[in-house]
């Protein structure tokens, strides 16, 4: 029995030290922060605006407007080919203005298959405010905006226009709709930050737990064998 508390306290200080040892080692863990967030409708202007700090990493997406898609069970439609059926460009552009605290302006275009989701974002000219991110100039993918602050400062990002027009009627009569009056559903301008956790230090507790049971089991180990050896004595010395 006294291997065995032996054993068992050794095993368990060692496996208390390992949990102690690992509770202090940091998880780096991406985080979204909304800086703004625009509703179609709920504003004059259709723009976020947020302050960032030298460094900070803006993150800028939108989801397309009510009728950029070109449903055919809803009204309006797109400007109309072959007797009257819908037609969907291959594209949409949407051209968003970015404010920058210099007070210069940056020019973007962001390409929309069929005006479903973004697809491609394109730097008219740059600022020296932001470096542009990611893949430079030209993005491809489901992407947003986005860029690595060089100046504190407020930026705002608006947007201007969409292109090709969508009409109010399917044969494409009439005054088109412009982004005023069929925004993107929605705008979100994000920050986006690397931030140090440290998740396993719920193993802190547990470590020491397991150590000091271990120290309480290795103490005890001699005790129950001088305990067992003196009631050994005694039998002997009773027998006798």
């Amino acid at each position: 029995m006294k291997k065995a508390y032996l054993i068992v306290g050794s095993l368990l200080i060692f496996l208390g030290s390992i949990l102690i040892t690992l509770h202090n080692i940091p998880v780096f863990v991406t985080t979204y922060e909304i800086k703004d967030k625009y509703q179609a409708n709920a504003r004059e202007h259709i723009e976020v605006t947020g302050f960032f700090y030298k460094g900070d990493h803006f993150f800028f997406n939108f989801s397309s407007g009510k009728y950029w898609g070109g449903d055919p069970l809803t009204e309006p439609y797109e400007p109309s080919c072959d007797l009257g059926e819908a037609y969907i460009p291959e594209h949409k552009v949407v051209i968003f203005q970015i404010s920058t605290p210099s007070k210069e302006t940056c020019i973007v275009e962001a390409r929309l298959p069929y005006g479903l989701y973004t697809f491609a974002i394109i730097y008219a000219n740059k600022s020296d405010d932001f470096a542009i991110l990611s893949g430079g100039n030209l993005t491809w993918g489901n992407v947003g905006i986005e860029g690595i602050v060089n100046k504190e400062g407020k930026y705002t990002i608006r947007a201007m226009l969409i292109m090709p027009a969508v009409y109010k009627t399917r044969i494409g009569e009439g005054e088109p709709l412009q982004i005023e009056d069929d925004p993107p559903q929605e705008m979100t301008l994000w920050l986006i930050q690397i931030v140090e956790t440290k998740p396993y230090f719920i193993l802190l507790p547990i470590g020491a737990t397991s150590v000091m049971g271990g120290v309480i089991l290795v103490i005890l180990s001699p005790l129950k064998s001088k305990k067992r050896r003196l009631k050994r004595t005694k039998h002997k010395k009773g027998g006798i």
